[in-house]
């Protein structure tokens, strides 16, 4: 993987969602001062419960949601707020409160006599204002999506979805998310296609396998179980039907017996469904590798836990290598300041089977680009973009000096951030650079799909220009 000199990588999110437009200039420093800012006792406390509403849909469905939020011990402030927070990626939405046919229409009671001015300064955020303190053990009751059009959620299958709230306390201005959360489960539709995955290259008489996954609309994972047919040359040794079970995904092994070019195609009641890639089947032929080394999970502002994505890359995806690189300080709760969150990374990268699957973390910088870590064998640490030791990228390399790591730099001319070519790429740990992403390709001024925002000067052919780039070679 490391011989690679470019790669095609996908950073973050999808460059219509607001958490990823180009940040302010000085998005590094409010970063910062939010770390910095001390939290009141009161900021952050209170209790959630579920009043109505499901705690599994499906992907790409509606819901409404019914909670109440019990105010702390301390209290919050007249001049204090509450927040509520719906998920900020992939599809849900935004809490509205002036519209109500519209999706997200939330309503917001409270005490009696009390009186509560709402405002949404930001998609995906209601800020609930009272006109006078409220006191512990007292309740507010939120209706998210109380229109007739309800609230649309995850376009994909996501077990790491939950409503959450924030409360600043003392009226500061600074807030903390409660603990507390209220978990949602979105999970696959009804299956609506398949997919077949097959090895590039096999030799006659080595055993090698195929994957089959049922996917719904959007490409997230389906359940079974299915019978479906196998139409091959019997060359290749696979059986004329397998069951799928419910799980929706299956591998099959197979040895093909004779050299040549292959495909299979899944048959479901007589009718073709899917078809894999060629397969080459030639004595000596060389293994071809396929590998996703950036992929974002809801611990940050992608979508499903690490457990998921994981299996997603090796039962639908087909994958040999899958990299989880989650921000380090992106996010609703950062890993760099959320520990457990990092290590149920790590946990989910030494239960893997199936697959190989690497640890990392994508460092964030908003003065200096983008770059994400993978680690290949044991994982290293996190290293935070915010913390001073590690706030450069001469310094993340100098800290990575030694352990078996890469970086690679992502959306290098333009949105949201661009690279920062005067740092030299280390020769050693940053082989690679990714050219096209989410956000649009970084190649050069008149590639097509150009990134937002372009940058002139921090494209890849900009920095390939320099000559002073270990992948310039």
């Amino acid at each position: 993987m490391t011989a690679a000199l470019l790669l095609l990588v996908a950073c973050g999110q999808a460059p219509s969602t607001p958490a990823e437009e180009a940040p302010p200039p000085d998005l590094h420093d409010t970063l910062l001062a939010d770390l910095a800012a001390p939290r009141h006792p009161s900021d952050g406390a209170g209790r959630l419960r579920l009043i109505s509403g499901p705690e599994e849909v499906v992907a790409g469905g509606r819901g409404a949601w019914v909670f109440s939020i019990e105010i702390g011990a301390l209290g919050v402030a007249k001049d204090g707020l509450v927040a509520f927070q719906a998920p900020p990626f992939w599809g849900w939405s935004p809490p509205q409160v002036t519209a109500p046919d519209a999706p997200g229409y939330t309503t917001v009671t409270g005490p009696e006599g009390v009186a509560l001015a709402l405002s949404h300064p930001e998609p995906s955020l209601l800020f609930i204002h009272p006109d006078r303190a409220l006191r512990a053990g007292e309740l507010l009751t939120v209706h998210y999506g109380a229109g007739s059009a309800q609230a649309q959620v995850d376009r994909y299958a996501d077990d790491t979805d939950a409503l959450r709230v924030a409360i600043d306390g003392d009226g500061d201005g600074v807030r903390r998310l409660l603990d507390d959360e209220l978990p949602l489960r979105v999970v696959g539709g009804d299956p609506a296609g398949m997919r077949v995955v097959t090895p590039s290259t096999a030799r006659p008489g080595e055993a090698t396998a195929l994957r089959i996954a049922l996917v719904d609309v959007s490409g997230s994972p389906a359940r079974g179980p299915l019978t479906v047919g196998l139409r091959a040359d019997p060359a290749l040794g696979l059986p004329v039907a397998v069951e799928l079970p419910e799980s929706g995904a299956l591998r099959v092994p197979f040895t093909p017996t004779t050299e040549g070019v292959f495909s299979v195609q899944a048959v479901v009641e007589g009718r073709a469904v899917a078809t894999g890639e060629p397969i080459v089947v030639r004595p000596g032929a060389p293994r071809l590798v396929w590998a996703d080394l950036q992929v974002h999970t809801g611990l940050s502002d992608g979508t499903g836990g690490p457990e998921a994505v994981i299996a997603y890359g090796r039962d639908v995806a087909g994958l040999d290598v899958v990299a989880i690189t989650d921000h380090d300080h992106w996010g609703l709760r950062a890993l760099d300041q959320n520990p457990a969150l990092y290590q149920r990374v790590l946990n989910a990268v030494a239960a893997a089977e199936g697959v190989l699957a690497l640890a990392g973390f994508e460092w964030t910088s908003w003065r200096y680009g983008h770059r994400h870590v993978v680690f290949f064998g044991l994982p290293g640490a996190l290293r935070s973009c915010l913390d001073p030791t590690t706030d450069t990228p001469t310094e993340l390399w100098a800290s990575l000096r030694g352990e078996r790591a890469i970086t690679v730099a992502h959306h290098t001319a333009g949105g949201p951030v661009a690279t920062d070519w005067s740092f030299a790429p280390d020769p050693v740990l940053e082989p690679a650079v990714e050219i096209v992403s989410v956000h649009g390709s970084s190649e050069g001024p008149d590639t097509p799909g150009r990134i937002q925002g372009y940058t002139p000067g921090h494209s890849v052919l900009d920095a390939l220009g320099r000559g002073d780039t270990a992948w310039a070679s």
